[in-house]
């Protein structure tokens, strides 16, 4: 196996003896992008929703960000949602609950609880939006 080692000055280098990956900087985390009123999550990342009325925000195709995660976190008392509208009709892409235990909830919409600082966490896997564990309680909805 190879060594990886990234630097700022050379970046990703493979070393051909010793094993496992060497970060020599310190990674950086850009900033949250602000969304208000209807808009477009297209690239995982994080965001927060602002608004004096409720914000709609767009998932982009689960299929096109496999393994991505968004965060979005409300800055605003509204119960600000997210749509999997991008998807095929009746396509419920947001998934929440343990399969195994059968307490599945899933639907197309996702709401934030409407006061400042309610979170939510998703992760896709090629098909869903999977909700991890955020702040505050969301519900899914829609077919």
């Amino acid at each position: 196996m190879a060594k990886i080692t990234v630097t700022n000055t050379q970046g990703l280098n493979q070393i051909r003896s010793g094993n496992g990956v060497v970060l020599q900087s310190t990674p950086t985390v850009s900033a949250a992008v602000a969304l208000i009123a209807q808009s477009t999550a297209s690239l995982p990342g994080v965001y927060t929703i602002a608004g004096a009325g409720v914000s709609d925000v767009q998932m982009p195709l689960a299929a096109d960000s496999l393994g991505g995660v968004f965060v979005f976190r409300s800055t605003s008392a509204q119960a600000h949602f997210l749509t999997g509208s991008g998807e095929t009709a009746g396509t419920k892409v947001f998934v929440k609950g343990d399969q195994i235990a059968a307490d599945v909830k899933n639907g197309s919409k996702l709401t934030l609880q409407g006061v400042v600082g309610a979170s939510v966490m998703l992760i896709s896997d090629g098909v869903n939006f999977m909700v991890l564990p955020g702040s505050g309680s969301v519900a899914i909805s829609g077919t």
